[in-house]
């Protein structure tokens, strides 16, 4: 059986409808080990709690369980026994949605107390942490931290911008394969995407930079630190840092920006190609953009700097650039 057939095998079980070839199966799948049988103990405790709800309380069936399925990411629907009796019926929603309100959340009990964050291609996703602390997932990223977040640590795969609620008595601290990063309060982005290369960009605050050999920079608002994984080594430059989170904001600042630096955050922004012969890169440009098409920007480059823009084979080239 799955571990989703178990969990329905538990509900059955606190309403007495498990046989006893059923039964059997379930006591040995909770004698496995000690989280299993932590799984059981904490639905038996919400179970107890929902006798208490009031028998005239108006639950949608349908809406509960779609609700629950999302929340615990289950694909395959979970096929439980129908109840004919509405008082039974309430008991199993109302334990289910205990479940969720709780700090007992049924999609990280298998996840031996860690709850995981995750998007898609072309997703983000916005996290309340339990501090305070706000965290906006990139697309292609997850971000892992405890259930008990006292010690106020999270790990992270991928991009992830960072609003850290400040408490001195507790750091907050962010670690990304062989590095951490350690915070009172403060905002950020941190970039792990690339191979071998992780970019932090302050924007607010302070933080500290670490890797596993105890080296480490201090960052302050306006600078961007990469570390390189393959040579275990850090480089800081200072910068526009609002440019570092333009996937959240949708918004391009540059400002008498070295054209070769524009490029790259053209084609890490639009995921597109834009090449610039190496004559004309030391151009500098100014601009601001908001929820620009590619095209509408290329478009004031070429404005600006007297610039041919061409298009083939999915590659934009720049060329006859007016630098004067």
């Amino acid at each position: 059986m799955t571990e989703q057939e178990y969990i329905s095998l538990i509900v059955r079980d606190f309403n007495n409808e498990l046989n006893s070839i059923e039964k059997k199966a379930l006591g040995s799948w909770i004698s496995e080990n000690e989280e299993h049988e932590r799984i059981y103990t904490a639905f038996k405790n919400d179970w107890e709690k929902a006798a208490d709800y009031k028998s005239n309380l108006t639950v949608d069936k349908s809406s509960v369980w779609q609700n629950i399925e999302s929340k615990i990411a289950i694909e395959k629907e979970i096929k439980v026994v129908s109840i004919s009796h509405n008082k039974k019926w309430l008991r199993i929603a109302a334990m289910l949605v205990l479940a969720l309100t709780t700090t007992f959340f049924v999609k990280n009990i298998f996840n031996n107390g860690f709850i995981i964050e995750q998007t898609a291609q072309n997703e983000t996703k916005s996290i309340n942490l339990p501090d305070g602390s706000t965290v906006v997932l990139n697309e292609n990223s997850s971000l892992k931290y405890k259930e008990v977040f006292n010690k106020r640590v999270v790990s992270l795969e991928g991009e992830a911008f960072f609003d850290v609620t400040k408490d001195k008595e507790h750091p907050f601290t962010v670690n990304v394969n062989r590095t951490t990063t350690q915070v009172l309060g403060t905002s950020f982005n941190m970039d792990a995407h690339q191979n071998g290369k992780i970019e932090l960009a302050l924007l607010t605050g302070k933080v500290k930079f670490s890797n596993t050999k105890n080296n480490s920079i201090i960052l302050l608002p306006g600078e961007k630190a990469v570390y390189d994984e393959h040579t275990a080594s850090f480089s800081m430059r200072k910068q526009n840092n609002e440019n570092s989170i333009s996937w959240k904001t949708n918004k391009l600042v540059f400002d008498n920006t070295n054209l070769s630096e524009v490029v790259k955050e053209l084609n890490d922004y639009y995921k597109t190609e834009i090449a610039l012969t190496s004559s004309d890169a030391n151009c500098s440009f100014t601009g601001t953009f908001e929820n620009a098409a590619i095209s509408e920007v290329l478009d004031v480059i070429s404005f600006s700097l007297n610039a041919e823009v061409k298009l083939s084979n999915n590659v934009y080239s720049i060329t006859s650039i007016d630098c004067n």
